[in-house]
């Protein structure tokens, strides 16, 4: 059983470049359409929910990066809002 939240990502690289701003998506867990980072972070938390994770490269973008935004190795920063649960699949 799976479920779809609705979550508010902001993100940083640990150098503190922002690379994602109050970006709202559904996410369905399990299905990994979102970095594993912070599908694992998402897990358990509750409507209302925030936490602020840091994110290493094996659970982000790993060695290959993001063309011109994350580089390789990167470690993240996520704030992490979930604001609905929108079923259970």
């Amino acid at each position: 059983m799976s479920d779809v939240v609705r979550v508010r990502l902001t993100g940083w690289l640990n150098k503190g470049k922002q690379i994602q701003n109050n970006h709202v998506e559904n996410v369905l867990l399990g299905n990994r359409n979102i970095i594993p980072g912070i599908e694992k972070s998402i897990e358990g938390m509750k409507k209302s929910g925030i936490r602020k994770v840091m994110i290493s490269p094996h659970l982000g973008y790993g060695t290959k990066g993001v063309n011109n935004l994350i580089p390789p190795n990167a470690v993240l920063i996520y704030e992490i809002e979930v604001l609905d649960i929108i079923s259970r699949a």
